[in-house]
């Protein structure tokens, strides 16, 4: 039969649950060691958090002021992952959660509905103001 085991307690939480706004899909990293997915903080900031497959405590990955305003996406490598933040374009680092910016802040916000790498890692493409948009990462 089909095994299925629950991964997240969060009921005790100031915010319980996992956010479905933005709408996203929880991923797991290229190497299968992570999953990533979107929760509020204890100030009801949506930020990023990682589990392990094996199950434990979720560790709150991202630390930013203002909401993830975006489904996210892996980098190839697993050690970043992009996003939208501040409307520009971002990446945070897999165990630091450093946040880097990749794009300026622009007048019409990405497209909430996801960032998407390249296969190789050196590209990130998005979707704002109904066009297609790409960009380097140096990653």
């Amino acid at each position: 039969g089909v095994v299925q085991r629950r991964l997240t307690f969060t009921h005790h939480r100031a915010y319980p649950g996992l956010v479905n706004v933005p709408r996203h899909w929880v991923r797991c990293n290229p190497q299968g060691t992570q999953i990533a997915f979107l929760m509020r903080d204890d100030n009801g900031i949506v930020q990023l958090w990682l589990i392990s497959p094996q199950g434990g405590e979720p560790r709150q990955l991202t630390h930013n002021k203002t909401d993830i305003q975006s489904a996210f996406n892996w980098h190839p490598s697993g050690e970043w992952l992009g996003f939208v933040l501040d409307n520009r374009i971002a990446c945070a680092h897999a165990q630091s959660g450093e946040v880097e910016y990749l794009t300026e802040n622009h007048a019409n916000p990405p497209s909430a509905d996801a960032v998407v790498f390249s296969p190789d890692g050196q590209w990130l493409a998005w979707m704002e103001g109904g066009q297609l948009w790409i960009t380097e990462t140096d990653r």
